[in-house]
């Protein structure tokens, strides 16, 4: 899912989301990938704007949002906290397998 924000027929800013199926339960769960607003309009709404939009198609699936980004962004933390969101696990572990690694 791409939502985009526009201003003046300008791009300023969006919110790129997957829809993602779980095995274990019957409905699936919207991974919020990616959350960008160009610099000039950040601290405008533009972010909360979007985020809300995808909490609101995500709420009439019924399905769960979740988002990841670390303690040391505490700015995201801190927006992400605003909407509501809650800190499930505190100890969660990045693990990235560069390309070539597989043997």
């Amino acid at each position: 899912m791409l939502l985009v924000a526009e201003s003046a027929g300008e791009t300023i800013g969006f919110a790129w989301a997957h829809w993602l199926d779980r095995l274990s339960r019957d409905r699936q769960h919207l991974f919020l990938y990616e959350l960008e607003v160009d610099g000039e309009h950040q601290r405008q709404g533009v972010d909360r704007s979007l985020t809300n939009a995808l909490l609101c198609e995500a709420g009439s699936r019924k399905a769960d949002v979740f988002a990841f980004t670390s303690h040391s962004n505490s700015g995201a933390a801190l927006f992400y906290e605003s909407l509501g969101g809650k800190v499930k696990n505190g100890d969660d572990l990045l693990l990235v397998y560069p390309y070539g690694v597989a043997t």
